[in-house]
Protein backbone atom coordinates (compact mmCIF):
# COMPACT_ATOMS: atom_id res chain seq x y z
CA UNK A 1 0.00 0.00 0.00
CA UNK A 2 2.69 2.02 -1.07
CA UNK A 3 0.39 4.68 -2.97
CA UNK A 4 -0.44 7.65 -1.24
CA UNK A 5 -2.40 10.12 -3.86
CA UNK A 6 -5.58 9.16 -5.71
CA UNK A 7 -4.05 8.09 -9.33
CA UNK A 8 -7.16 9.85 -11.22
CA UNK A 9 -7.65 13.21 -8.65
CA UNK A 10 -4.35 13.36 -6.31
CA UNK A 11 -6.47 13.64 -3.40
CA UNK A 12 -4.46 12.13 -0.71
CA UNK A 13 -5.79 8.55 0.03
CA UNK A 14 -7.14 7.41 3.24
CA UNK A 15 -6.66 3.24 4.70
CA UNK A 16 -9.78 2.16 5.58
CA UNK A 17 -11.77 -0.89 6.34
CA UNK A 18 -13.50 -2.24 2.52
CA UNK A 19 -16.18 -4.63 1.43
CA UNK A 20 -14.96 -6.70 -1.95
CA UNK A 21 -17.09 -4.48 -4.11
CA UNK A 22 -14.73 -2.25 -6.11
CA UNK A 23 -16.84 0.45 -6.48
CA UNK A 24 -18.76 0.70 -3.35
CA UNK A 25 -17.08 -1.36 -1.25
CA UNK A 26 -15.27 1.68 0.43
CA UNK A 27 -18.42 3.28 1.26
CA UNK A 28 -18.43 3.05 5.68
CA UNK A 29 -22.03 1.37 5.45
CA UNK A 30 -21.11 -1.35 3.08
CA UNK A 31 -17.57 -2.92 5.22
CA UNK A 32 -19.94 -2.17 8.49
CA UNK A 33 -22.91 -4.64 7.33
CA UNK A 34 -21.50 -6.95 5.18
CA UNK A 35 -23.00 -10.14 4.78
CA UNK A 36 -20.84 -13.01 4.63
CA UNK A 37 -22.93 -14.72 2.31
CA UNK A 38 -23.35 -11.89 0.34
CA UNK A 39 -22.58 -13.17 -3.51
CA UNK A 40 -19.40 -10.92 -5.12
CA UNK A 41 -18.35 -11.75 -8.56
CA UNK A 42 -14.58 -11.41 -9.77
CA UNK A 43 -14.92 -10.30 -13.58
CA UNK A 44 -11.99 -10.17 -16.19
CA UNK A 45 -12.19 -6.98 -18.70
CA UNK A 46 -11.16 -7.54 -21.83
CA UNK A 47 -7.64 -6.15 -21.38
CA UNK A 48 -7.17 -8.52 -18.91
CA UNK A 49 -7.60 -6.48 -15.21
CA UNK A 50 -9.76 -7.84 -12.99
CA UNK A 51 -12.65 -6.16 -10.79
CA UNK A 52 -14.65 -7.56 -7.78
CA UNK A 53 -18.38 -6.49 -8.10
CA UNK A 54 -21.04 -6.64 -5.78
CA UNK A 55 -24.40 -7.49 -7.60
CA UNK A 56 -25.83 -3.99 -7.48
CA UNK A 57 -22.68 -2.34 -9.09
CA UNK A 58 -22.85 -4.90 -11.80
CA UNK A 59 -26.89 -3.51 -12.90
CA UNK A 60 -25.92 0.09 -11.61
CA UNK A 61 -22.39 0.60 -13.60
CA UNK A 62 -22.53 -1.80 -16.34
CA UNK A 63 -26.04 -2.34 -17.18
CA UNK A 64 -26.99 1.22 -16.84
CA UNK A 65 -26.13 3.89 -19.80
CA UNK A 66 -24.52 6.61 -17.42
CA UNK A 67 -22.41 4.10 -14.81
CA UNK A 68 -18.97 3.08 -15.04
CA UNK A 69 -19.11 0.66 -17.89
CA UNK A 70 -18.77 4.00 -20.00
CA UNK A 71 -15.80 5.31 -18.92
CA UNK A 72 -14.14 2.01 -18.90
CA UNK A 73 -15.04 1.56 -22.44
CA UNK A 74 -13.11 2.22 -25.40
CA UNK A 75 -13.52 5.70 -27.51
CA UNK A 76 -16.21 6.85 -24.76
CA UNK A 77 -18.58 3.67 -25.82
CA UNK A 78 -20.04 1.97 -23.08
CA UNK A 79 -18.40 -1.40 -22.02
CA UNK A 80 -21.39 -3.68 -21.27
CA UNK A 81 -21.66 -6.08 -18.39
CA UNK A 82 -21.55 -8.73 -21.43
CA UNK A 83 -17.74 -7.64 -22.39
CA UNK A 84 -16.75 -9.00 -18.92
CA UNK A 85 -15.71 -12.45 -18.28
CA UNK A 86 -16.88 -13.96 -15.05
CA UNK A 87 -13.65 -15.58 -13.59
CA UNK A 88 -15.14 -16.93 -10.31
CA UNK A 89 -17.51 -16.45 -7.68
CA UNK A 90 -16.09 -15.03 -4.14
CA UNK A 91 -15.65 -17.79 -2.03
CA UNK A 92 -15.43 -16.30 1.60
CA UNK A 93 -16.33 -12.67 1.15
CA UNK A 94 -14.48 -10.83 4.11
CA UNK A 95 -13.55 -7.27 5.42
CA UNK A 96 -10.26 -5.89 4.37
CA UNK A 97 -7.88 -2.53 4.17
CA UNK A 98 -7.59 -0.15 1.22
CA UNK A 99 -6.92 2.62 0.57
CA UNK A 100 -9.91 5.01 -0.64
CA UNK A 101 -9.94 8.48 -2.31
CA UNK A 102 -12.87 10.39 -0.02
CA UNK A 103 -13.18 12.54 -3.18
CA UNK A 104 -13.45 9.85 -5.75
CA UNK A 105 -15.88 8.28 -3.44
CA UNK A 106 -13.88 4.83 -4.38
CA UNK A 107 -11.49 2.59 -3.24
CA UNK A 108 -7.75 2.37 -4.81
CA UNK A 109 -8.44 -1.08 -6.41
CA UNK A 110 -11.04 0.37 -8.81
CA UNK A 111 -9.59 3.51 -9.09
CA UNK A 112 -6.36 1.64 -10.49
CA UNK A 113 -8.59 0.69 -12.99
CA UNK A 114 -10.17 3.88 -13.95
CA UNK A 115 -6.82 5.38 -14.07
CA UNK A 116 -5.09 3.00 -16.37
CA UNK A 117 -8.49 2.68 -18.86
CA UNK A 118 -8.11 6.25 -18.84
CA UNK A 119 -4.07 6.31 -19.84
CA UNK A 120 -5.23 4.28 -22.34
CA UNK A 121 -3.72 1.02 -21.66
CA UNK A 122 -6.61 -1.15 -21.78
CA UNK A 123 -8.76 -2.39 -19.29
Amino acid sequence: MSQVQCPVCFTPLEVRDVAPCYICGGWPSRAERLVPRAEFREWRLPGGRTLVLCAGCEVEEFLSPHGWGRRLGLGGKRLPLAALQLVRVLPRPEVRKDKFCPHCNLRLAFLEVVAAADAGDGV
